[in-house]
């Protein structure tokens, strides 16, 4: 594993590991002006059947209920969103990227949260603590993986984005601030994902947010980045709030990422990815596709904000960290 990998475009490289894959669009050197993390990019359809075909067994749902949690729960846009922004960037600006997704789904284990909050509760783990522990090993890889991307990152004094898509409507819950909008457990699953099925009827509708850190802990993110991708979304019509309806709370991974690189993480609504939306008398959380008009603006919209903050950064000094395994 780690074995550097040329794919068919001249300037994409792969890193492959258990627990992650590294994608850099970049020069053979692998330096890179911007890091995109996107911790939820995976469905898990695939992890499901040949690493964990156990845990399929053990969820208490039917094999179409759980195959729609899985994709409720993923960030449904984020992976191609995030390679469109790095291909822009590099063929259109000259900026290099690098773009790292965890190997596993957030249905089973959020790469965005910390231990032992990463470990979904979909399973009663206290009965099969094998599958507990594999599990976790894996995010303890995951995380060490990243720690060790963050440090490349701040060598090179490279911007960071998390890039996350959200149900576009809130589930109907009373709270209008949260980490998690609804707490999962084994034997509530179903209640769960009627919630997201029927959010677009009973909920409240979502705008993209940017998380601006977390002011009780002196914490802040990119203030440049903040201002171009705000600047971006309004000129396009796309309506921003900030910390709302998350919140960087600190069990979040994001939180460590905002604390050492300043990440402008993002949390954009699927309609503005999506082909059939929210408006649409078929629509279907777990069954939405991409939508190439909506992602191409999207992409060249947040590349845009990247070159314009990028101009910023140039000034800052650069330490030199080569890329190890």
């Amino acid at each position: 594993m780690g074995q550097i990998n040329k794919l068919t475009t001249e300037h994409l490289y792969t890193k492959y590991y258990d627990c992650a894959t590294l994608y850099f669009y970049t020069k053979e050197n692998l330096e890179f002006d911007l890091l995109i993390t996107c911790p939820h990019a995976k469905l898990g359809t695939a992890f499901i059947e040949f690493d964990y075909p156990s845990i399929a067994k053990l969820v208490q749902l039917n094999a179409q209920d759980f195959a729609d949690f899985m994709s409720i729960e993923y960030d449904f846009g984020a992976q191609p969103l995030s390679h469109a922004i790095a291909e822009r960037l590099y063929n259109n600006y000259g900026l290099n990227t690098l773009v790292l997704e965890p190997s596993f789904p957030r249905s089973v284990l959020d790469a965005n949260r910390l231990y032992p909050n990463c470990l979904r509760n979909i399973v009663d783990y206290n009965k099969h603590l094998d599958i507990k522990d594999s599990l976790v090993k894996l995010h303890n890889d995951y995380m060490a993986k990243l720690c060790h991307v963050v440090a490349l990152a701040k060598s090179y004094n490279a911007l960071s984005i998390e890039l996350h898509t959200m149900s576009s409507y809130s589930p109907n819950v009373t709270k209008e601030y949260y980490s998690e909008a609804v707490k999962e457990n084994p034997g509530n699953l179903l209640e769960y994902i009627n919630l997201y099925r029927n959010s677009h009827k009973k909920g409240i509708k979502r705008v993209t947010e940017l998380f601006t850190g977390d002011p009780d802990n002196e914490i802040f993110a990119s203030k440049e980045l903040l201002e171009t991708l705000t600047l971006e979304l309004q000129n396009k019509g796309i309506v921003v709030e900030y910390d709302r309806p998350y919140i960087l709370a600190e069990h979040l991974v994001a939180h460590y990422l905002v604390c050492e690189l300043n990440t402008v993480c993002v949390d954009i609504p699927k309609d503005l990815l999506s082909v059939t939306t929210t408006e649409d008398n078929d629509y279907n959380i777990a069954k939405l596709k991409v939508d190439q008009s909506k992602l191409a603006l999207m992409a060249e919209l947040f590349a845009t904000a990247v070159v314009n903050a990028n101009s910023y950064n140039l000034s800052q000094p650069k330490k030199r960290f080569t890329y190890g395994k």
